[in-house]
């Protein structure tokens, strides 16, 4: 996942969606609750589970380090779950004309690539 982008995170369930009264998408980095995304804002179709994540948002993550994402949540009749925490490196932004350097960079420019 790089910084400054808008990701989807995407969950696949084994019971339909509709059956979640409440829940969060959590994202920790260095043992710190960075995100977290109620069940209002997630899409949920079936047992897909999506929650799509703001330029706002990835840019409190630090680049060039590890992070982890868990689901929890409560079912209609009570039952509390919480998925496995899933890790994902977390990148820094680069210019998108592959220079290798931070972007934006005021002497990156097309014609120089």
């Amino acid at each position: 996942m790089f910084i400054a982008t808008t990701p989807t995170l995407k969950f696949s369930l084994p019971f339909d969606s509709n059956t979640i009264a409440a829940g969060y998408i959590t994202l920790a980095q260095k043992n710190r609750n960075v995100i977290e995304k109620p069940l209002e804002e997630w899409t949920r179709s079936g047992t897909e589970v999506s929650v799509k994540l703001s330029q706002k948002e990835t840019m409190l993550l630090s680049p060039d380090s590890n992070i982890e994402i868990q689901m929890r949540i409560r079912l209609n009749d009570g039952t509390a779950l919480a998925s496995r925490i899933f890790s994902a490196m977390i990148w820094g932004a680069y210019c998108p004309f592959r220079c290798r350097l931070p972007y934006p960079r005021s002497t990156c420019r097309p014609r120089s690539h």
